[in-house]
């Protein structure tokens, strides 16, 4: 597996970015395609939350074994230290999403009264 994170890491940005990529979509896509087509719009969600996962474990794989990290998450950057400066980026894409609902509800586009289909009105 080393000989294969080499020739990838000595290779231009594009193609390792494509071949990032590519690893995602060809383990990813044959999972999801046919629970998809089998369950239709009922699944995508959990499929939706299922890619992300697979991005972070494959974020995690490509740092170990194409750049050799020993603490992967690390080397891009996301230590203990981050928490703090994630958790206000959190806290502050809540407030900002809050406000424009709230300006969305002053302005009359949106409703609060109850019976309202949620899930709807967000999607």
């Amino acid at each position: 597996m080393a000989f294969w994170g080499e020739r990838v890491r000595q290779r231009p940005f594009w193609q390792r970015f494509g071949i990032f990529f590519g690893l995602l979509l060809a383990v990813w896509l044959p999972i999801a395609a046919p629970l998809y087509l089998w369950r239709g719009e009922a699944i995508a969600v959990p499929l939706t939350a299922g890619l992300y996962v697979f991005f972070v474990m494959l974020l995690w794989g490509w740092g170990r074994w194409v750049w050799r990290a020993d603490h992967p998450f690390a080397f891009y950057g996301l230590t203990r230290r981050a928490w703090p400066e994630a958790i206000a980026g959190l806290g502050l894409g809540w407030l900002s999403l809050g406000l424009l609902f709230g300006l969305q509800v002053a302005l009359g586009w949106r409703s609060l009264r109850p019976g309202v289909d949620w899930l709807g009105a967000i999607g």
